[in-house]
C-alpha cells in the first residue's frame, strides 16, 4: 500500500512523467546539487559544462541569505 501512494505521488518516477512539478524543482537547490554531483563524480565533467548549475545554485543561495538579513534586521529593530 505505501508502495502504491509513493508512486502515485512520484517519489518513484522521473520528472518527465510530471509535467505540473517542473517548475517546483527550478527552486529546488537539491536538483541542482545532484546535477552537479553527477556532473562531476559520474561524468568527470568541469566548470565549463556545470557553469549554469553553480551559477542557479548561487542564485539560490544568495536569495535565501537576502530574506534571512531583512527577516533579521526586522526582528533587530
Amino acid at each position: 500500500m505505501a508502495a502504491r501512494v509513493a508512486k502515485e505521488r512520484g517519489y518513484l518516477k522521473q520528472l518527465n512523467y510530471l509535467p505540473y512539478c517542473l517548475w517546483f524543482t527550478l527552486i529546488n537547490p537539491v536538483r541542482w546539487f545532484m546535477v552537479i554531483i553527477r556532473g562531476l563524480y559520474l561524468k568527470g565533467v568541469g566548470l565549463q559544462i556545470l557553469w549554469k548549475q553553480f551559477l542557479m545554485l548561487a542564485a539560490i543561495g544568495a536569495a535565501v541569505l537576502g530574506v534571512a538579513v531583512v527577516r533579521f534586521r526586522k526582528n533587530i529593530g
